[in-house]
């Protein structure tokens, strides 16, 4: 008998019997629970310039990533810095009002201290520009979602962005006539700059599913831009 008593706690405390392996020992977290990866390094904005200057150097590997409010008739062509890394323009995540179209960059960090970006462009200057920098992102984007051209509300809210992963950076934009404040708590304000709102995803643990941010703004006209960068 006390041999069969021995084996069978050795089973019951090994897992095999009546033992929950999604928990931890210690009754925290589950064992197979997501870990977010991605990180916000830093976040910049500026109003009617050429040239984005992060507040700290930039670190090798991070992702850069680069909306504009541009006026009718403005277009950014190009950018450059220091270290020649490879920016691309998100096409399907451009969107456009009365006031012009959003944009969005973005390139993978080859150097440390990649220095400023160059704007170049055709037409009027940029109205306003934000940049994030985030580390724990391959480059690779997820989704993207634009709409343009949106009806007068006081209560805009983002195009709705789908993730196919967890641990998501997804950014979203709504461009107004006069932006107020981010009402959705499960993003981060990031900027109401020119007018318009810029909020990131707060938690680098999202699951994957649908997600739009929300804002208060005068009555206006508007357009929203969104794009989803995978964590890995």
């Amino acid at each position: 008998m006390y041999r069969w008593g021995a084996a069978l706690l050795a089973l019951v405390g090994c897992g095999r019997i009546g033992f929950d392996g999604s928990t931890s020992v210690d009754g925290g977290a589950p064992a197979d629970a997501f870990v977010g990866k991605w990180s916000l390094a830093q976040e910049v904005e500026n109003q009617a310039d050429t040239t984005i200057s992060w507040s700290q150097d930039t670190a090798a590997g991070t992702v850069l990533i680069v909306a504009f409010n541009l006026p009718p008739g403005g277009d950014v062509t190009a950018l450059t810095d220091a270290v020649g890394n490879a920016f691309t323009r998100v096409e399907a995540a451009t969107s456009t009002d009365f006031q012009g179209p959003l944009q969005i960059w973005s390139a993978v960090n080859t150097d440390d201290a990649s220095g400023d970006i160059q704007i170049d462009f055709t037409g009027p200057m940029p109205n306003a520009q934000v940049a994030w920098e985030v580390s724990g992102l391959t480059g690779a984007i997820d989704e993207v979602a634009a709409l343009s051209d949106q009806p007068t509300t006081t209560t805009p809210a983002s195009v709705a962005i789908t993730t196919s992963k967890p641990g998501d950076f997804v950014v979203s934009i709504v461009k107004t006539e006069t932006i107020e404040s981010l009402t959705s708590p499960e993003f981060a304000a990031d900027a109401t700059i020119f007018f318009d709102g810029y909020a990131h995803l707060a938690a680098n643990t999202a699951p994957a599913g649908t997600y739009q941010s929300r804002w208060t703004s005068t009555v206006s006209m508007f357009c929203t831009s969104a794009v989803a960068f995978f964590s890995d």
